[in-house]
């Protein structure tokens, strides 16, 4: 899981699919995670004016109405390079390139931090449409097996 200020969080999950680039399929960061695979966008508490510019300049109209400090969804994190031809890549930086974004079905509250962060217990509930009451296969195989008390008696 990795946290992302907005608007850009939504930019990844969400953007305009409609335009060329209208989804950000780069993330620009200094360091390398060196990981490949599912990464879980959050959305951090505050916003960045840059992302505001960056959509502006694309031509892709910002939310008014943005999540914070939930898990958007999930891309998949294919590549880390420099360079990328991407309108959305930084040059000076390490361009993360993401594929696959999935939004959540639901809007799962974590917190946050920098860096790359394990993914909590039981954030596959983001992408359920279950009630939130209802028991799900991963909180039974989360929850230790019990026999009832009667039958040891």
């Amino acid at each position: 899981m990795i946290t992302v200020k907005q608007p850009w969080a939504w930019a990844i999950i969400h953007g305009d699919p409609e335009k060329s680039h209208g989804r950000k399929d780069i993330e620009n960061r200094s360091w390398d995670p060196r990981y490949t695979g599912t990464l879980l966008i959050h959305a951090g508490k505050s916003t960045d004016q840059r992302g505001y510019d960056k959509l502006a300049e694309l031509g892709i109209p910002a939310p008014y109405d943005l999540e914070f400090g939930v898990i958007l969804g999930s891309v998949e994190l294919v590549d880390v390079v420099r360079g990328h031809p991407s309108p959305w890549a930084n040059p000076h930086t390490r361009n993360w390139v993401l594929a696959d974004p999935t939004p959540a079905t639901r809007l799962l509250e974590v917190r946050g931090n920098q860096g790359l962060l394990a993914p909590p217990p039981d954030w596959r509930r983001a992408f359920t449409d279950a009630d939130p009451e209802t028991k799900t296969i991963f909180d039974l195989l989360a929850s230790p097996v019990r026999a009832p008390r009667h039958v040891f008696k």
